[in-house]
């Protein structure tokens, strides 16, 4: 906690009642800013939160911010919505706007929150009238009613109009299997009106579905559904593994040796696991040891070089590697062929 030059004597007895708080006290107030820089600083954990001393949480906002943050591991950073104390039916904004000409200001303050803020509008004629206990002038009017029963007496006799909250919009996006990539999507509230996804994918208009892609990469999609109570916007990565394997390599051989070896690393730049296969394009100068293999992160394709019956020199082979949609590659393998190779093995001693 940054108590930051308070004067009211608010954090006297903080550490005794609560002793895992550390209580760093300054002697001036450094301003908002620069006080919670060196909370963060200070602070240790997989997450920092930020709560301004004159905001009123929910007593589950922070268990909600921690769910969200579960639920979309591509984001890194997390807002709550901010209500007005005075007019909770209303947005204290959602960020601040930092203009290029300097000029500043809250996003969407005083806007209604969401779920919208309901409207009634009723008019009449003759008689007088009373909306909810209250007396209206004019023959008609609109009100900010909100939920729950209202009644418009006009002349004694009683129209009833009952409003329930609508839901807030929610859906579900997920990835599954490789090579292709099924992506499923559900719509589990509100009015579905139409979804869409992104990268062209096309879809039926339907609040749940599945839809198969093949990407070349790893990559990010996107969905975006439409509810007559708002809109929700997902995103899921497919995990698609991605082959890496360098382009050339360079390998030592003697004939001094009855079996001269080679390898290189085959790596997967992207999720799930791949699968490939190596095929050695000159079969008289290489022969595959790993001609296949699934490979998670990193692994290694062994192979055998056939130099017996070669003169020393510079030979070149090559090796074709395949992955299927997660790509393919060409390793070309320089040989120096020596007469006599000594290999030294250093001890190493660590003290």
């Amino acid at each position: 906690m940054i108590d930051n030059g308070s004067t009211d004597k608010s954090v006297d007895g903080l550490e005794q009642r609560w002793p895992d708080i550390k209580v760093t006290r300054l002697n001036q107030n450094v301003g908002f800013a620069a006080a919670n820089n060196l909370g963060a600083h200070l602070a240790h954990g997989d997450w920092l939160a930020l709560l301004n001393t004159d905001a009123f949480p929910d007593p589950d906002w922070l268990e909600k911010l921690l769910r969200t943050a579960e639920q979309e591991p591509g984001f890194s950073f997390f807002a709550s919505r901010q209500l007005q104390a005075n007019a909770p039916h209303l947005l204290d904004g959602t960020g601040d706007v930092l203009h290029t000409s300097g000029l500043a200001w809250r996003r969407y303050a005083g806007f209604p929150a969401s779920p919208t803020l309901s409207y009634l509008g009723y008019a009449w004629s003759g008689g007088s009238v009373t909306f909810d206990g209250q007396a209206v002038t004019g023959n008609a009017g609109v009100s900010s009613a909100g939920t729950g029963t209202h009644t418009l007496s006009v002349g004694g006799t009683d129209f009833i109009a009952s409003i329930s909250q609508a839901p807030t919009p929610a859906a579900a996006f997920t990835a599954s299997g490789s090579s292709p990539v099924t992506l499923n999507w559900s719509v589990t509230a509100g009015t579905f009106l139409d979804v869409a996804i992104d990268h062209g994918v096309t879809i039926p208009s339907s609040p749940s579905g599945s839809v198969q892609v093949s990407p070349p990469v790893d990559t990010d999609y996107w969905l975006y559904v439409i509810t007559r109570e708002g809109g929700i916007v997902k995103s899921v990565n497919t995990g698609a593994p991605i082959l890496n394997v360098p382009s050339t390599i360079t390998v030592l051989a003697g004939l001094n040796y009855s079996v001269n070896k080679g390898a290189f690393t085959i790596q997967n730049d992207g999720g799930g696991t791949l699968q490939w296969t190596a095929t050695s394009q000159t079969p008289s100068l290489i022969t595959m040891d790993t001609p296949t293999g699934q490979t998670a992160t990193q692994g290694t394709i062994g192979f055998t070089l056939n130099v017996g019956s070669l003169p020393p020199g510079d030979y070149v082979g090559i090796i074709d590697v395949d992955a299927g949609t997660a790509g393919a590659a060409q390793v070309t393998v320089n040989v120096k062929l020596v007469s006599i190779l000594y290999k030294v093995h250093l001890t190493l001693v660590a003290r």
